[in-house]
């Protein structure tokens, strides 16, 4: 009966221990990072009767016979389920997603808890907020290395921190330049009259070939009219600011029973496109500067020294004589100056830069604006137009696409003596007869008014005078007013000077079809991106990069700084797929006052050239050109800190930059059930739990950190209430042992009664 007894209290004891255990872990059902208990039970000795016998002979084996004398506490295991995550919004609250510990130190030993709510002490230390034990990591070096091959230290985070300036040096560039950019160029029709006034007109068909450059034909209505001569189509190239680099050759139509009329086509070196130009009587002035020093080649000797820049003339053929000079400034860029000469004043423009290489041309000249000149003489006439260089391969020239003009012979049929009327038969260079001039008299005798009438035209000035008549021709003239000036119907100006119409002289040309009326050219805008940039002082820079279609898969891109000086440029390559296949150029270079010189690599591996779509207004093909990333930064302090799912503390700067402050360390156990565990939710590593493998979270088992969440405890209520009750049940059952055995003992003491 004593047996019984004595397996009742066991029954008790151990009962009320996993009493105390469930009780533990029901406190316990709302703290940080707890890990609940469970226990379990054994039997413990047993009490042998009667042994086992095995079978002998016809009689069967026996059973022992035993009996138990109680039971024993088998374990108190510690759960490591994981618990489940709270959402805090907390900086610096942690948990961890899966196995491993985050690491404590008080000074003298380490500590490992799942508990990870820290705090930033006034040191910067992140600590744990219930006992102050300092979190255990590596500390990352001003660049934001982090070594995680080195002891773990106390975490302390440099707070108020300054994050040197860094110069940039990588400058990346991407998206599409638009391979179908191209200059629309048009021509309108050419609606002309010869100089009886029959009509006839032009049209001009042209066909895209390639880059800027088309094959056009002219065509006319047969029923007024034909092609009668020269080369009506060519081919016709512009470069991509819209300047003539190819052309063809001229050729003449004729109006029905009509006069022919010769058509020029664009001349090189005009802009935007040139134009058809009719009636050209007088000499081309088509001056290119660079080629002044003979056919060429052209070099720099021209620029050293200042040279004659000329013949040209003005409407009366009075000499302009100017000047030019062109100095080197450096980085391939060059000014460019036109001073007056003798008899030569200078109206507007006159200075400028351009840049230029061997094997790309001229590029970024300014102004584009003209230079204006004109006489000075007391006969002088109208201004000489010299267009700036402009952006082109090849050598840079000062073009002059104006007619000079001729002084050509006229011939002269009497038609009746003086008095009457004499008139004159005008023609120009082609032999053509521009009009009939005619002078009428009613005098006797010398000198002697006249009246002058013309054909297909005005009188602008001169309209009567005197002259004088020698029987043949007029031998003496005076216009009233100067000299006579007539004005054709097709708009050439012709001038009769004092002395003797013998000699007319043609002043000024109707271009037919000029450039404001004839030619549309849309030319497409380069493409440009701003990139901002930094210098080794951390003062910020913004440049602008411009990239331009100058052939088939070929762009050219230049870089400019905040003052429009030019610090790199190259060429962009393309296959026929659209994909970036090499660049030339670079760096970037510029020195910053008062900084080290800035030198950056520009990346264009990012840039594709497909076809654009079209801008529903200009029809022009749209580009797209960004610079995503650039790796410079100015100074900046310490805002604000992040934790990542690797447990790296990461600092916010006040310069938008992140750098690494440090990394938490992450112990994981071969059986962290093993560990002791010690007061404020730590363990301490014991004999059975392995030793501690340090490493980052996320590697070698061990689980990842969820930054502004903690762990909740895992404690089940569920399973504890059961447990609760089970327990009850078995400590009332053992209780009633005792009694019930303290009964049966009592009636034996009752049979000695």
């Amino acid at each position: 009966m004593m047996r019984s007894m004595y397996s009742g209290v066991a029954g008790l004891l151990n009962h009320q221990i996993r009493m105390d255990a469930i009780g533990n872990n029901i406190a316990n059902v709302n703290t940080v990072g707890y890990k609940s208990s469970r226990v379990t039970f054994q039997d413990t000795l047993n009490q042998t009767l009667r042994g086992a016998s095995a079978p002998n002979g016809n009689r069967g084996g026996i059973n022992p016979v035993q009996v138990g004398l109680g039971m024993n506490l088998a374990s108190i295991d510690i759960l490591e389920t994981q618990g489940n995550l709270q959402n805090t919004g907390r900086t610096t609250d942690v948990a961890l997603q899966g196995d491993g510990f985050f690491i404590v130190n008080d000074g003298n030993r380490q500590y490992y808890t799942r508990a990870g709510n820290f705090n930033l002490e006034r040191d910067g230390r992140l600590v744990n907020a219930s006992n102050g034990m300092i979190v255990q990591g590596w500390v990352a070096d001003n660049l934001g290395n982090i070594n995680a091959n080195a002891p773990v230290t106390d975490l302390r985070l440099p707070l108020g921190q300054i994050i040197s300036p860094i110069a940039t040096t990588h400058m990346e560039l991407g998206g599409n330049l638009a391979s179908n950019t191209n200059i629309n160029v048009e021509y309108a029709e050419l609606a002309l009259t010869d100089p009886d006034k029959n009509p006839i007109t032009v049209k001009f068909k042209l066909i895209p070939t390639g880059f800027n450059q088309w094959n056009y034909t002219a065509e006319v209505d047969e029923q007024y009219g034909s092609i009668t001569g020269g080369t009506p189509s060519g081919t016709l190239t512009l470069n991509e600011n819209g300047v003539v680099t190819g052309t063809g050759g001229f050729f003449e139509v004729t109006p029905k029973n009509g006069t022919e009329i010769r058509i020029e086509p664009p001349r090189l070196g005009q802009l935007n496109g040139g134009y058809f130009a009719a009636d050209q009587t007088g000499t081309n002035q088509d001056i290119q500067l660079g080629a002044l020093t003979g056919a060429g080649p052209w070099t720099f000797d021209d620029f050293t020294a200042p040279a004659d820049f000329g013949p040209l003339q003005d409407a009366n053929g009075n000499p302009l004589n100017i000047t030019y000079n062109i100095t080197a400034l450096g980085n391939d860029r060059y000014q460019w100056q036109i001073t007056s000469g003798a008899n030569t004043q200078l109206v507007s423009g006159g200075i400028g830069t351009f840049q230029w290489t061997s094997t790309r041309g001229v590029y970024n000249a300014e102004p584009s604006t003209a230079t204006v000149i004109k006489s000075t003489l007391a006969g002088g006439k109208g201004n000489v137009t010299i267009n700036a260089p402009s952006e082109q391969t090849g050598n840079p020239f000062f073009s002059v696409n104006e007619l000079a003009p001729v002084t050509l012979p006229a011939t002269s049929t009497p038609v009746g003596a003086i008095p009457g009327t004499l008139s004159y038969n005008v023609f120009n260079a082609s032999g053509e007869l521009l009009t009939r001039l005619h002078f009428a008299s009613t005098d006797g005798a010398d000198p002697r008014n006249y009246i002058l009438t013309v054909d297909n035209g005005t009188v602008l000035n001169g309209a009567d005078g005197v002259l004088n008549w020698d029987g043949t021709n007029i031998a003496g003239f005076t216009p009233t007013g100067g000299n006579a000036v007539i004005k054709l119907n097709n708009g050439v100006e012709i001038t009769i000077p004092t002395g003797a119409p013998a000699n007319p002289s043609f002043t000024t040309l109707l271009a037919v079809g000029s450039k404001n009326e004839q030619v549309e050219a849309t030319i497409p805008d380069p493409v440009t991106t701003m990139t901002k940039v930094y210098d080794s002082l951390g003062k910020e820079h913004m440049i602008t990069t411009t990239s331009t279609k100058v052939g088939d898969n070929r762009w050219t891109w230049e870089t400019m700084d905040e003052y429009n000086n030019p610090i790199g440029n190259g060429d962009l390559y393309f296959d026929s797929q659209g994909n970036f296949v090499s660049y030339t150029g670079g760096p970037i270079v510029f020195t910053p006052f008062g900084a080290q010189t800035v030198s950056i690599t520009p990346d264009f591996s990012d840039l594709r050239q497909c076809a654009g779509s079209l801008d529903a207004d200009t029809k022009m093909a749209i580009s797209e050109f960004n610079s995503p990333y650039q790796d410079g930064y100015p100074m900046g302090q310490l805002d604000s800190i992040n934790i990542d799912k690797a447990g790296r503390i990461i600092g916010v700067f006040s310069n938008g930059m992140n750098q690494n402050l440090g990394q938490m360390a992450v112990a994981y156990f071969t059986n962290p059930g093993g560990l002791t565990r010690s007061s404020d939710t730590l363990f301490e590593e014991s004999s059975n739990s392995g030793t501690a493998q340090i490493g980052q979270a996320g590697q070698g088992g061990r689980g990842q950190v969820t930054p502004g969440a903690i762990e909740m405890s895992n404690v089940d209520l569920s399973q504890e209430f059961t447990d609760m009750i089970t327990t009850e049940r078995g400590f009332q059952a053992n209780s009633r042992i005792i009694t019930t055995s303290d009964e049966m003992l009592q009636e034996l003491v009752n049979l000695k009664r």
